[in-house]
């Protein structure tokens, strides 16, 4: 593995990343990618204007990571990662921060996830915090699930935002 977390994003083409994406399933950025082919997906994901990006590792496709600028705060991101386990997802996301902080220079990111998704621990260890809750709100697999609203600002202290 490369010494610098940011080593690991690489930037692809789009119609790729979606492929790998498909065979991967999960969900991304809301969308249940098993459902669509890669340019469906790709059409979905260009409605919200996000950017895709790929984590490699030894010539190996572990994850993906992909980002929305929010139109009306351009220092504010929508974030979304997709890895083959937790332990690459942590990284991925680590990585991708790091990024966007520095080369992006957005300091706010926010993400929406499925309640009960294993990936709220992953992004809470990453520094997020719960700043809302959307009861009821994803109808998946004949139910209603709660969505959480995540938030992280780089340069919090005692936490309050900056």
């Amino acid at each position: 593995m490369s010494n610098s977390r940011t080593d690991m994003i690489a930037r692809s083409s789009d119609l790729d990343i979606a492929g790998e994406l498909c065979r991967a399933g999960g969900e991304f950025f809301g969308v249940q990618v098993a459902r669509y082919s890669p340019a469906a997906l790709i059409a979905r994901l260009n409605e919200q204007d996000v950017s895709l990006v790929a984590a490699v590792v030894d010539g190996s496709t572990i994850g993906f990571a992909g980002y929305a600028v929010n139109p009306m705060n351009r220092r504010q991101a929508t974030v979304s990662v997709s890895a083959r386990s937790d332990m690459h997802a942590r990284l991925i996301l680590a990585a991708h921060l790091d990024l966007l902080s520095t080369a992006a220079r957005i300091g706010s990111f926010v993400s929406v996830l499925r309640a009960d998704s294993s990936f709220v621990d992953i992004y809470r260890a990453a520094g997020f915090t719960e700043v809302g809750r959307l009861r009821a709100r994803r109808y998946c697999d004949h139910l209603h699930h709660d969505e959480v609203v995540l938030h992280h600002s780089f340069g919090e202290k005692s936490g309050v935002r900056s």
